[in-house]
């Protein structure tokens, strides 16, 4: 039986930003109502991440800064410092290295780790049976609390679904298992939104039909989810309601599909302003773009852009390119392309029908590296 280990940090970009400013300020921004967001300069925005404090007053990751400031007028504002993540993010993954050989990073602020045989190596050097996983974890715990000065969850199982779930029980700074004889009284009790890969639009299908927690979801039969959800999502919900599971934990990561960068702007742009702050914007993300993909020899041959309206909807569109990393070439494309878009002809763009756009992106996929790109005279002349 596998021992796999989901190690979670407790509210990553603020406890980051609290470590890294505390020798600076005299409050800890992890006991006051604090959050961290794009910009200080302004109430335009949302929230990227939250204290505790600032949890219990009602605000929530996503929402935008006006409306966090209605519900915590006294809530401090930290700026988003993404180079202090990575480095934090490094730091951390390295002290999950020297437990285990087998970590797979599943995103900036939590990795799984498969400690079966690491725990098999420990029984034989301490010549007992067994070793308890528990104290592994909390050792984990103190230790990326004592060297790094943040916290983090760690849940415990048999497989990757089930410590994720556990990892996201009572927070911070805790350890929790969900073996499957727990499943009945820790995981079945929960509301169906808390079931890891159930989203907000498949909670309110199941709700639709009286499926209010996890526990019912067990209950309910294969071929009735897969009528309600389709096959492939019916069948996932099952058996994930079941602590089925047999993802293995994949040190190697996958090969990257994209690349892409956002910005919520400080004032929502509309038909009237869009000329003034489009060029300026668009330069910024492809500049951060194609320093990037520059960075990695990687060429894109499908551009998309995205957006996110006044009203939070969000918006997609994507083109076929020659393949290119050229930020003077990626900028014209992606002008045009957004121009086509959101102006259109005879004003029928998005911008037409809309308030106005607080959120940009752009990116590229369908990647290719050099070595496939086919040569111009240019690149034999450089």
């Amino acid at each position: 039986m596998r021992t796999i280990f989901h190690v979670d940090v407790n509210s990553a970009f603020l406890s980051w930003s609290a470590v890294k400013l505390l020798p600076q300020k005299q409050i800890d921004l992890r006991l006051v109502p604090a959050v961290v967001c794009g910009s200080t300069d302004s109430r335009h925005g949302i929230v990227l991440a939250k204290s505790q404090p600032a949890k219990a007053c009602g605000v929530q990751t996503g929402e935008p800064l006006g409306l966090a400031f209605r519900k915590c007028p006294k809530l401090v504002l930290v700026r988003a410092d993404f180079k202090v993540y990575k480095e934090y993010s490094q730091q951390f993954i390295s002290i999950l290295h020297s437990y285990c050989d087998k970590v797979e990073k599943a995103s900036i602020d939590e990795a799984y780790l498969d400690m079966t045989s690491r725990l098999e190596i420990l029984s034989e050097i301490a010549n007992c049976a067994t070793i308890d996983p528990i104290n592994i974890a909390f050792d984990i715990k103190n230790s990326i609390k004592n060297r790094l000065g943040f916290t983090v969850n760690i849940g415990i199982s048999t497989n990757k679904l089930l410590a994720k779930m556990a990892s996201d029980f009572e927070k911070p700074d805790k350890v929790h298992t969900l073996y499957p004889n727990e499943i009945d009284r820790k995981m079945w009790i929960l509301p169906v939104n808390d079931l890891y890969g159930c989203g907000n639009k498949t909670s309110a299908k199941l709700r639709q039909l009286g499926i209010e927690t996890i526990g019912q979801i067990a209950k309910t039969s294969l071929s009735r989810l897969q009528n309600i959800l389709g096959k492939k999502l019916g069948e996932y919900i099952y058996y994930s309601a079941h602590g089925i599971n047999d993802s293995q934990v994949n040190p190697i990561p996958d090969a990257r599909k994209s690349y892409s960068c956002e910005m919520t702007t400080e004032l929502d742009i509309n038909i009237n302003n869009y000329a003034i702050y489009i060029p300026k914007i668009l330069h910024e993300l492809v500049d951060e773009l194609t320093r990037r993909i520059k960075r990695d020899h990687i060429f894109g041959r499908t551009l998309f852009i995205v957006i996110t309206t006044a009203d939070f909807k969000r918006h997609t569109r994507q083109k076929s390119i020659a393949a290119t990393n050229d930020p003077i070439e990626l900028y014209n494309i992606a002008r045009l392309f957004l121009d086509d878009f959101l102006l259109g002809n005879n004003k029928q763009g998005v911008l037409y029908n809309v308030k106005g756009i607080r959120l940009f992106g752009i990116g590229v996929t369908n990647l290719t590296n050099f070595c496939l790109r086919q040569k111009s005279l240019l690149d034999y002349i450089d």
